[in-house]
């Protein structure tokens, strides 16, 4: 169905066809399951419950590439279903958010109400909810991810410093990223 400038969930977040803070849609319709059954295989359940793992704060600081500034907020968001805390092998999921729904302009609510984090649970999958920051110097106002150029000539390619960052984490987690 149509729904507005948002992610499209079950119940979290405004009226479906609106465009407002946190953008997600109240649209009965679970788009984290259709993802995350598109990228991991049908699931053992059909409807996933509650998440049930633990939603960890982490320093984004450690990740800038040979120190430069990729323009990320200090801190990022770590989901961690109940097994792959206890050690069961996981896969990993990057959640980018949108512009405006970082942490400093919507809180949690794109890291919780999304509806990832307990599909997650049900894939034995970690999300990692890497953050941007809103900034002037270059112009940024939305804390968008770069997709146009403001981080530097190679924001589009393995080279560009945010995902240098992004790729950082996800070896910090023990999942290399390959060239």
């Amino acid at each position: 169905g149509d729904f507005a400038h948002l992610w499209p969930t079950l119940d979290a977040g405004v009226d479906c066809a609106t465009t407002a803070p946190p953008y997600l849609g109240k649209c009965g319709r679970d788009f984290a399951g259709e993802v995350m059954q598109a990228l991991f295989g049908a699931a053992t359940s059909t409807v996933a419950p509650e998440a049930s793992g633990t939603l960890v704060e982490f320093d984004q600081g450690r990740f800038a590439p040979s120190g430069e500034d990729a323009f990320l907020d200090a801190a990022g968001r770590l989901y961690q279903p109940v097994q792959c805390a206890e050690g069961k092998p996981c896969g990993l999921l990057i959640a980018f958010h949108g512009c405006e729904q970082n942490l400093a302009a919507v809180g949690e609510a794109f890291v919780r109400d999304n509806g990832l984090n307990r599909w997650a649970d049900v894939h034995s999958v970690v999300v990692l909810y890497p953050q941007t920051r809103a900034t002037y110097l270059p112009l940024n106002p939305k804390a968008c991810w770069d997709w146009w150029g403001y981080s530097g000539p190679d924001y589009d390619t393995r080279k560009g410093l945010q995902l240098r960052a992004v790729a950082g984490m996800a070896a910090a987690l023990g999942v290399p990223l390959s060239d």
